[in-house]
């Protein structure tokens, strides 16, 4: 906001990755522990490490973010909890990444860390800004998925918010955020790093294969021109830190040379050049001009990453290439297809040349494609070396950076307030208002999706289910529908994330949490308590009944629980034009899924319904008031 140039925000997953960053100009470099981080499979770092490295990366003049943006359970708030303290003692970072609204909450009431909202926590409404403000962070990670004209919006409600931008890096078929899809399908959450990448796989409908869900990289490479005429965009971001030091020297100089140079043909040609030879997916603008947007999948393009080299051979039933380029020793290859037979990585030994035979010592058949997918230029490896030399001295010094971890203690929890005497509510959850059933023993709700929603009659005691993903352009729209709403007598409203509290006055109405909120820990439900709710619906990414008990005795506010109905595996903007509605579509392994459009937003849904009936009456005991069953849906 100050006149300065955006960073050039780079992503580290081990060593020598946060070296190649410093190494070609970024001003910040992201990294994550071990722990509670979104990439759960790349390196990461632990405490003891980062010491160091911070020191060694101010003294270079680039600053350090950590990332603790997965999603925390609450066993697991006394260890985060715990790393807090180790990294407000020891490493001083520059600022936190999070996407947990509970651990926005520990933080905001424990420490004095800059606070970074990720893009896994959706923040897309302007008016949510007062109150990100309030509770002290500084900067906002907005959604990959916004046009550059809803960047503009925002930019003009966030005040002093900074505004981060994605400009380069993989795109989820998802919503940020609102992908449940790995964890449903696999039991790895996307949502705590372990997203087994579901969306990168063949699918089929009407016996046609393809990878209907896999997208290119995002990569805005000239377009930054646009975004550097918004001062409140104070940083440029590359996704990531599953890639090696190649991709991140490459992709960090490049975008150094298109800001530095923003009116320089010649400097944006080598830019161009450096991108290409990252050895990424091909690339899409994806929404980014709002009278341009791109569909960023290609069904009948392999999803994978890197630089085809040529095909393997076999001979007397041993498999060998003939690269079509020189390869050095301590570059990677992928034999095939991560979903096809054979698929394989290898590490090569030595220098090879151009046209070389070289033994693949694996089995292996002939024909299968063979991609370069990392290397480290002699140059590069040097340039690495010679920082961890430097940084070595520093890590050396155990006098000075001497580190003594503390102890894992409980926290103190907030006092938890006399919860008032909450009726059982069993609530069903309609999709059309016009098959609104009316029961004895239940109550009723409908899925509001479009803004415009105006029925000419609905019963006071109807429950609104608010969208969970909405869009800047909408902002105003909603408001007025909500508004609407209320001076119709409506007082019961679940709103599906915590930053859409600012659509309307919650002092004057029933407003819950929706279970697309990713409640997870009783430290949101404090947060959501001092924001005005009066309830909350779990996330049904926790599965375990005992679990939801502990949260239940440490909540604020009356708790429910997803039990029945169709809870979609992903939520996105875009859809490939070939994928018709309410068609089946079948993953590798045969399950079968549909995909639905309500008003913006493509929903895709299982043809197997979530169904925790017969825990019930064990919830009810845990202390459970609310159970939320969405009404059967139309399949195809």
């Amino acid at each position: 906001m100050d006149g300065k140039l955006p960073e050039i925000l780079s992503p580290a997953g081990d060593k020598e990755c946060f070296f190649a960053a410093i190494s070609a100009g970024a001003d910040a470099v992201y990294v994550g522990l071990k722990e509670f981080s979104a990439r759960a499979k790349a390196t990461n770092f632990d405490i003891k490490e980062l010491i160091t490295l911070r020191e060694f990366a101010h003294l270079k003049g680039v600053r350090v973010y950590v990332a603790l943006n997965s999603i925390i359970r609450e066993d697991e708030l006394p260890r985060i909890y715990y790393y807090l303290k180790e990294l407000d003692k020891f490493v001083k970072p520059d600022a936190l990444i999070i996407q947990d609204v509970g651990l926005l909450n520990l933080i905001h009431k424990n420490f004095d860390f800059e606070i970074h909202i990720s893009t896994l926590a959706n923040v897309s409404l302007g008016s949510s800004f007062d109150y990100l403000k309030k509770i002290g962070v500084q900067r906002v990670v907005v959604p990959r998925e916004l046009t550059i004209d809803e960047i503009k919006y925002l930019s003009q409600n966030c005040g002093d918010v900074g505004l981060e931008v994605f400009v380069h890096g993989a795109l989820c078929y998802g919503v940020s955020g609102r992908c449940y899809w790995s964890g449903m399908l696999g039991g790895k959450m996307g949502l705590r790093g372990e997203c087994v990448q579901p969306c990168r796989r063949t699918y089929r409908f009407n016996n046609v294969k393809g990878k209907y869900f896999s997208c290119r990289d995002l990569g805005l490479d000239v377009l930054i021109k646009i975004l550097m005429k918004i001062p409140q965009v104070v940083s440029f971001k590359i996704e990531g830190r599953k890639k090696g030091p190649h991709y991140v020297y490459l992709i960090t100089k490049a975008y150094k040379i298109l800001r530095d140079n923003i009116n320089d043909s010649k400097a944006k040609k080598l830019a161009m050049e450096l991108i290409e030879m990252s050895l990424g997916r091909p690339t899409t603008h994806y929404f980014f001009l709002s009278h341009r947007r791109y569909n960023p999948i290609d069904p009948y393009r392999e999803s994978a990453s890197g630089y085809e080299i040529g095909k393997t051979s076999t001979s007397k039933g041993k498999g060998y290439i003939r690269p079509k380029i020189d390869l050095m020793a301590g570059d990677r290859i992928r034999i095939s297809y991560e979903d096809k037979k054979g698929h394989n990585i290898i590490k090569i030994n030595k220098f090879v040349k151009k046209g070389k035979k070289y033994p693949l010592h694996i089995k292996t058949h002939a024909g299968q494609p063979v991609f370069l997918i990392d290397r480290k230029e002699s140059r590069l490896v040097e340039e690495i070396d010679k920082l961890r030399g430097e940084w070595l001295k520093i890590a050396n010094n155990k006098g000075k950076y001497k580190y003594h971890p503390g102890e894992l203690r409980p926290i103190n929890t907030s006092i938890i307030p006399k919860k008032s005497r909450h009726p059982i509510v069993y609530l069903t959850v309609y999709r059309d208002a016009s098959r609104l059933k009316r029961h004895k023993k239940r109550s009723t709700g409908i899925w509001v999706f479009d803004p415009d929603f105006d029925p000419e009659f609905l019963p006071k005691d109807t429950w609104i289910f608010i969208e969970p993903v909405l869009w800047p352009e909408d902002e105003d729209r909603w408001k007025r529908c909500i508004n609407n709403l209320v001076s119709k007598g409506i007082k019961f409203f679940i709103f599906n994330s915590v930053f859409h509290a600012s659509l309307t006055c919650l002092d004057t109405i029933c407003a819950w949490l929706g279970p697309f909120s990713n409640i997870t820990n009783s430290e949101g439900l404090h947060l959501a308590f001092d924001m005005g709710f009066k309830g909350a619906v779990l996330s049904p990414e926790l599965k375990d009944v005992n679990l939801l008990a502990e949260i239940a005795k440490s909540s604020p506010i009356p708790l429910g629980v997803f039990v029945k109905g169709l809870w979609p595996y992903t939520i996105s903007r875009t859809k490939h034009e070939e994928i018709p509605l309410k068609t089946f579509i079948y993953s590798p392994r045969n399950e079968p899924m549909w995909m639905d459009r309500m008003y913006r937003n493509y929903y895709l849904f299982p043809k197997k319904e979530i169904n925790l009936s017969s825990k019930i009456e064990l919830l009810k005991k845990a202390g459970f008031k609310l159970f939320l069953e969405f009404a059967p849906s139309s399949l195809p």
